[in-house]
């Protein structure tokens, strides 16, 4: 069969490549679309993506000859990231053909293109790992029929050759998948029960019960994620795996309860929240500051977030010694350490709660999210509770791993102090001056409109825009440009007018010019967006800034592979050094001692990986040099 349905057909060698393996098969695997061994073997999973699939499938048990493999998009792209949506639905057809012909137990789509095309979604975060229901509907002897599969997302082979990690994930995805074989049905963890406190006398339970149990898990859904600007809605507890309590702490608004999604039921238990947190606000915080301030001990994922809020607010945790997220940045730091991850990688699998559910409320792009308050409490209080009775689950399985892999004392005396003073450290900021950055903000939007306006003169093109490559590659080869000569890298689309290739022509007195203005206005542009605005329009050093002129960043332990830590939202650790061509805009002049006579100093510790390894080695000769 010859399939045209798209430009594809006639840049490969095997059209509409068809699926291999049992036509009765439990498992089927569907890929992103064939690779060049692929295409020239004519079958698909043969080439190095295809041997890395072999040594998982192995690893977790599962015979490749058992399994129905095949391809999202059936003929051969230049590489998967080129795959659009019109690929994908021009192969439709072909998938709902194999699937009704196998009638697989289970679909496994490994990469984006499956997903997209089986499940309209284009994230694999998003529902890695998880079981969920799958329903084809086709016709058959003239009746309407349906059928019914699992279906689970996880990442392609390929993606593992260049990211090793992945190995660790698509392995849990492809055991987890081996035991739903065995035994018929999904390992899913059941959901806790909630219990939301909606009167004083559910208050004084809470308080009886939680200030009076050796630990507890705890954690706070907020509005924002900066707590010198953002308020906490609820407050989670756990002291078992299946049962929760929900503290609500702030009122939900019109304008949140107007949302389209929204159910009357939504509504009702919103006003019934409003009623008894503006009758009681007082009692309510004054009841989680004792809970937070009692003798138990608490279990935080990311801790210091929440303890931030907690001093904001006049309610900090006492006893806080065990921080999931550290723990497991412990045990591997490779992985990924949000809670679902850490939760389904040890088979806690409550599937996926923390995704599309609530994107649906908020939109999931950084810039532009919306106020947890917009999803609907009742919903709110399932995920809070399934976040700290998962929580619970998670710190008995990370206890147990923290002493096989001899990490306790590491983990007890220094990164649990480290935790709690670098929570100290973002809560208290550093002195900023914050009007002298409006100044500069504005000196740049100046030089850089200014910047703009002298190469569309030297161009003569009015409407140029210098951060199009199309636009200046077209400039540059009607001048003549020497791209070969210096030795310009050549994309699809032609010469790169990248970075390399301005600073090359930028050295060439005869081609100079316009390249030196375009790399200077380059330059501002990058430092304006990512230090003064930040590139999500959320990071960047104006929006960290309180009303008492401190600057509030992150510190982050977990997430460098190296051990080190890492500053983010924002980068404290890589404030730019002053431009000669703007004296006036030294940012790192802006930052300031809190008290007069006090003064802030930078210190670098030269080659420090370099005398680590003289000390641990004692070699002689490395520690001479």
């Amino acid at each position: 069969m010859f399939c045209d349905n798209c430009e594809l057909a006639y840049k490969c060698e095997t059209n509409c490549m068809e699926g291999v393996g049992p036509q009765k098969a439990d498992i089927m695997i569907v890929g992103d679309c064939p690779s060049y061994t692929d295409d020239l073997n004519g079958e698909p999973f043969m080439g190095d993506g295809g041997s890395k699939l072999n040594y998982l499938l192995e690893k977790a048990g599962i015979k490749r000859s058992r399994v129905y493999l095949t391809y999202a998009v059936k003929c051969k792209a230049f590489k998967p990231s080129d795959i659009g949506k019109k690929h994908v639905v021009a192969c439709q057809s072909h998938i709902a053909k194999e699937i009704l012909s196998v009638r697989p137990k289970i679909i496994l789509c490994m990469g984006k293109a499956p997903l997209m095309q089986l499940m309209g979604e284009n994230t694999i975060g998003d529902f890695q790992g998880h079981f969920e229901d799958f329903d084809l509907d086709y016709k058959s002897k003239k009746k309407e029929r349906t059928f019914s599969t699992k279906i689970m997302a996880t990442y392609s082979p390929t993606s593992a050759l260049s990211k090793w990690e992945f190995d660790k994930y698509i392995l849990n995805d492809l055991i987890k998948v081996k035991k739903f074989i065995k035994k018929g049905k999904p390992a899913k963890t059941k959901p806790p029960e909630t219990k939301l406190v909606l009167s004083r006398k559910d208050l004084k339970e809470f308080e009886e019960k939680y200030s009076n149990v050796e630990r507890f898990c705890t954690d706070y859904e907020t509005t924002g994620l900066k707590f010198y600007k953002h308020e906490i809605i609820n407050s989670g507890y756990a002291d078992s795996g299946t049962f929760a309590t929900i503290v609500p702490m702030l009122e939900y608004q019109e304008e949140h309860m107007k949302h389209k999604l929204w159910t009357d039921e939504d509504r009702e238990l919103a006003k019934k929240i409003n009623k008894f947190v503006k009758k009681n606000k007082k009692l309510i915080y004054a009841t989680v500051g004792r809970v937070n301030a009692s003798n138990a001990r608490k279990t935080l994922h990311n801790g210091k977030f929440d303890q931030k809020f907690g001093r904001k607010n006049k309610i900090p945790y006492k006893n806080f010694d065990f921080d999931t997220i550290i723990a497991d940045a412990l045990i591997d730091e490779n992985m990924k350490h949000d809670l679902n991850t850490c939760m389904k990688m040890r088979n806690i699998n409550y599937g996926a709660y923390d995704g599309p559910p609530i994107w649906r409320f908020v939109n999931k792009s950084h810039k532009n999210r919306k106020s947890y308050l917009f999803i609907p409490p009742g919903m709110m209080c399932k995920y809070l509770g399934i976040d700290v009775c998962g929580l619970h689950r998670l710190e008995k399985k990370i206890r147990k791993e923290l002493k096989f892999e001899g990490l306790e004392d590491l983990f007890f005396n220094r990164q649990m102090p480290l935790t709690r003073l670098m929570g100290d450290c973002e809560y208290r900021g550093m002195k900023f001056d914050g009007q002298k950055l409006v100044e500069i903000g504005r000196l740049f939007s100046a030089k850089i409109i200014d910047l703009e306006t002298k190469v569309r003169k030297l161009t003569k093109l009015k409407e140029l825009n210098l951060n199009s490559s199309d636009q200046l590659l077209e400039y540059f080869e009607s001048k003549d440009y020497p791209f070969e000569e210096i030795g310009a890298k050549r994309g699809k689309k032609g010469y790169s007018v990248g970075k390399d290739t301005l600073e090359k022509f930028a050295q060439k007195r005869k081609y100079a010019k316009i390249p030196k203005l375009i790399l200077l206005h380059r330059s501002l542009s990058t430092m304006k967006k990512t230090f003064l605005d930040g590139k999500d329009g959320e990071s960047g050093l104006l929006q960290s800034i309180d009303s008492k002129s401190f600057i509030h960043g992150n510190w982050n332990i977990h997430t460098p592979r190296t051990g080190r830590m890492s500053s983010s939202e924002p980068n404290l650790q890589n404030i730019p050094r002053p431009n000669p061509l703007f004296p006036d805009s030294n940012i790192r002049q802006l930052f300031k001692s809190k008290k007069k006579g006090w003064y802030l100093f930078s210190a670098d510790f030269a080659q420090l990986e370099l005398r680590v390894g003289a000390f641990m080695s004692q070699d002689k000769t490395m520690i001479k040099e």
